[in-house]
């Protein structure tokens, strides 16, 4: 699956929103749901640090879909050289790996009467190696 994911990285297509820099695979750069996986990273991200990142981070969002072949959402979550590599087996699961990520690294946590999202100087990008299934095939 690594083979699969870094190839992918040849062909990136990259969105910068305000200096946050979100690698995207080229074949799913046009996926709404992609697109808002990296909107809300990028911004949780200056809500956690109180800055832009101006590209001191990447993280790069691609899909697997032999992660989801059975119809469970799946993601994982890699450190690299250069930030994180995100996985789904489906952009949705793409966007629960960025909150899963926000939750564990940055303590975001969202709730029915708001959102709490602690300053914290660094998000850590290391050392990542998540692999998550859900347990019920639909989520209500």
């Amino acid at each position: 699956m690594k083979g699969v994911i870094f190839a992918f990285a040849a062909c990136l297509t990259v969105l910068a929103w305000a200096g946050v820099r979100v690698d995207v695979a080229k074949e799913f750069k046009d996926d709404q749901t992609i697109r808002i996986a990296a909107d809300e990273f990028r911004k949780f991200y200056r809500q956690l640090t109180g800055r832009e990142a101006r590209g001191e981070v990447r993280v790069l969002l691609t899909i697997d879909s032999e992660k989801s072949a059975d119809g469970y959402d799946a993601f994982s979550i890699r450190s690299d050289a250069r930030g994180a590599v995100v996985t789904g087996g489906n952009a949705r699961s793409v966007l629960y790996a960025v909150y899963d990520l926000l939750e564990k690294r940055g303590g975001c946590r969202w709730f029915w009467d708001g959102d709490v999202v602690p300053r914290i100087t660094e998000l850590d990008l290391s050392d990542l190696d998540v692999d998550t299934k859900s347990r019920f095939k639909y989520r209500a």
